[in-house]
């Protein structure tokens, strides 16, 4: 699927913003926790951008190479809001890569809170670091393919939780059943 806008997503919202959540904080910040705040931000981001799957995810692959490219220039600490900010522009990155009607800063700016003039600068930075080199085959690229690989089988493991949350919620609600056979036979009468 190329990017864009999806009129009808191939991902539903809350399982993504869970997955890109999860993912763009062990990647950036590992030791962390995610915040409710993070993950709202993360929702209100896709529900507000609509973008498909595969922009999330070349987003992530984008995010996963800016971060490792930065821990290789020596020590590296980061704090809650530079998560919030290079996710912003690996999705911007994403989407602009793979659309060519793609939203402005201006609109990436009003959805995620951060100034134009700063997302300007962060991008400005973040391709130049990357040597302007945006291009990922998509159909080629281990690292992409590896990111795609991890959300299908995280959607089979939340599929795979939530099937037995169910079962368990169900199991709850029916009775033991006593299968104390020996007790049932003594009470019976012989004719």
């Amino acid at each position: 699927m190329p990017g864009g806008v999806c009129a009808v997503l191939d991902y539903e919202v809350d399982v993504m913003a869970e997955y890109v959540s999860e993912m763009a904080v062990r990647v950036v910040t590992p030791d962390a926790t995610i915040t409710s705040g993070f993950r709202k931000f993360v929702t209100q981001i896709l529900t507000s951008t609509r973008l498909p799957s595969t922009t999330i995810l070349l987003g992530m692959n984008y995010l996963a190479k800016r971060i490792n490219a930065i821990k290789g220039q020596g020590p590296y600490k980061v704090s809650e809001g530079q998560v919030w900010r290079y996710l912003t522009v690996s999705l911007l990155l994403g989407s602009k890569f793979l659309d060519d009607n793609t939203f402005q800063n201006r609109s990436w700016s009003e959805v995620s809170g951060i100034p134009v003039t700063e997302l300007n600068t962060l991008e400005f930075e973040w391709v130049q670091a990357m040597g302007w080199r945006l291009y990922v085959n998509l159909d080629l690229s281990k690292d992409y393919q590896a990111w795609l690989d991890n959300w299908r089988e995280w959607q089979q493991m939340k599929k795979r939780q939530a099937v037995q949350a169910n079962r368990e919620r169900l199991a709850s609600l029916v009775p033991a059943i006593d299968t104390e056979l020996a007790r049932y036979n003594s009470n019976r009468q012989s004719p």
